[in-house]
């Protein structure tokens, strides 16, 4: 049985959660090992009350306990984020595997004066309204995904307001940045941690962005980014560039039965 959760653990489990035992001290890392196990038991929205519950912990564990893990708990999500890609390439990935990051961004309703909150469309609910958005990274591999670092979107309307960013906890000198800004950021810090990619692929939003395109490209990632209809696209012209797409996309295009043309 780990610290802190008390229900027994399957020996899988309990040697998941320990690799990020180095990452908490011992009473937080009880409190994440319990919040961990409600999570993985509960379908559907994760609340705090439902991780609670899931865990079998609602009464013996007060809300307070689990609201103070993520708000004054000394722990980095940077780092677990890290922990959580090696993890997975660990696990997913046999050894020279191709693996694809994949970014995008997630838009959450929100209700009152939660920070990074603005008016703004939702495709969920088809109106305009109080909403966050927060950019994510994940790891794609023939064995499975998953999620390894976020990132909060705080509009110019934050940012350009320390005293609001004050009044939400957020840091007062927090720089605006865009989202492929942000994409950037997690890709670089995954990246230089060492965990292996080889390509990247991203919607429109990002692939506009030349700052991203070029930073993937001085890594040496390969990348499918969609882009505007309108947007000009100059193909290198010599065949190596054509070989190396063709080596890279034919025989996943081949086995699904479409035909591969790179000729421009």
């Amino acid at each position: 049985m780990l610290p802190g959760p008390p229900l027994p653990l399957p020996a899988s489990l309990a040697s998941l959660l320990a690799v990020f035992g180095p990452l908490f001290t011992v009473p937080s890392f009880g409190t994440f090992c319990g919040l961990a196990c409600g999570f993985l038991s509960q379908a559907g929205r994760r609340s705090v009350c439902g991780m609670l519950a899931g865990a079998g912990l609602s009464r013996s564990w007060s809300h307070d306990r689990a609201h103070r893990f993520f708000a004054l708990a000394r722990w980095n999500p940077d780092e677990l984020g890290l922990a959580v890609a090696r993890l997975v390439v660990a696990l997913l990935v046999p050894a020279g595997e191709p693996v694809t990051v994949a970014i995008d961004d997630t838009l959450f309703r929100r209700r009152g004066k939660k920070v990074g909150t603005q008016r703004q469309y939702t495709g969920t609910a088809g109106r305009t309204e109080n909403a966050q958005v927060a950019v994510y990274l994940a790891y794609a591999a023939p064995a499975g995904s998953a999620f390894i670092d976020r990132a909060l979107y705080l509009p110019r309307s934050w940012t350009d307001d320390p005293g609001r960013c004050r009044a939400a906890g957020a840091p007062e000198d927090v720089a605006f940045a865009t989202k492929p800004a942000l994409a950037r950021q997690m890709i670089g810090r995954a990246l230089d941690a060492g965990t292996p990619a080889g390509w990247a692929a991203a919607d429109e939003v990002y692939g506009q962005d030349p700052r991203l395109r070029a930073e993937l490209a001085r890594r040496g990632l390969g990348y499918v980014l969609a882009v505007a209809k309108s947007q000009a696209v100059r193909p290198r012209r010599d065949s190596s560039h054509r070989n190396h797409i063709r080596k890279a996309i034919a025989p996943q295009a081949l086995a699904h039965g479409h035909e591969v043309s790179l000729e421009y």
